[in-house]
């Protein structure tokens, strides 16, 4: 399965970084527009969704 989104992040935290570590890096973000491909098929999108609630 493919997923593309459409996303505005809203915090993004580059963290802190100490050699020899894992970095923990936390980010948030709004999205708006997701489409899915399974199979070579488009599963319905949030555009089509919302468009159909009257949004």
């Amino acid at each position: 399965m493919a997923v593309f989104m459409t996303v505005m992040f809203s915090k993004n935290s580059l963290g802190s970084f100490k050699q020899h570590e894992v970095p923990e890096m936390s980010s948030s973000f709004t999205c708006s527009y997701i489409k899915q491909v399974m199979d070579g098929q488009v599963l319905p999108e949030l555009t089509d969704y919302r468009a159909n609630l009257g949004a």
